[in-house]
């Protein structure tokens, strides 16, 4: 396996980086650094998972496997207050009904887990609409679930996991929070850190490359 530089822009190098771990190196021409370094990450990426299972990449947003929704209530002392769910609402309707106190009681149309539509009458429905966690507070979301800051950095390896650890979240396996659980978390946040320098130095060596004489640019 010879390695062969080829003029590449930085940008290129370092979308083909981000994609697939060593992909950047590939397309310059270093093939070796591209099989030792990328394989390596992607390795480190897959110990982890098999250590502490699929559900160590935990999707900010989510819960048990399902989008977390964030709404308004009046609770029973008429004050606001904000509640978390992962069945959102999608309509309110009166009903013409009233309680014991004279609060009038609404219908509450929700999505359930199955994503078919359910009703339920309450005295304290929702005000507003039902908001994804993630669009009202992200660096919250983020701040709670560090690992997925590394993670992240993995692209769609990561991206993949993450569905698949909601499918399992969904499909009632359940997460590990034992040493081994703080183990693969750690391991693979570290290969996505670890890739975050794959694809700076990818696009260093390509900006290089292409400045290099022969290669189009200048010397």
């Amino acid at each position: 396996m010879n390695d062969t530089k080829r003029p590449v822009s930085p940008f290129v190098a370092m979308i083909a980086s981000i994609l697939v771990p060593g992909l950047g190196y590939w397309l310059i021409g270093e093939r070796k650094r591209a099989f030792t370094a990328g394989g390596g990450i992607i390795l480190l990426f897959v110990m982890g998972i098999l250590i502490a299972g699929i559900r160590v990449i935990s999707l900010p947003g989510y819960e048990d496997g399902y989008r977390k929704y964030v709404e308004g209530h009046v609770d029973i002392n008429r004050r606001i207050v904000t509640v978390a769910t992962t069945q959102p609402a999608v309509a309110v309707m009166k009903t013409g009904k009233t309680n014991g106190s004279g609060w009038p009681i609404f219908a509450v149309q929700r999505l359930g887990a199955n994503g078919e539509p359910y009703s339920i009458e309450t005295d304290q429905p929702p005000i507003g609409p039902s908001e994804w966690v993630m669009l009202q507070s992200p660096m919250a979301q983020l701040g709670d679930n560090i690992s997925f800051l590394g993670q992240i950095f993995n692209g769609p390896l990561c991206a993949v996991a993450g569905y698949l650890s909601n499918a399992a979240a969904r499909a009632d396996v359940p997460k590990g929070y034992s040493r081994l659980a703080d183990i693969g978390a750690l391991y693979t946040a570290i290969s996505g850190m670890l890739n975050l320098m794959l694809i700076v130095d990818a696009a260093s060596r390509a900006g290089h490359a292409a400045g290099a004489p022969g290669a189009g640019g200048s010397a």
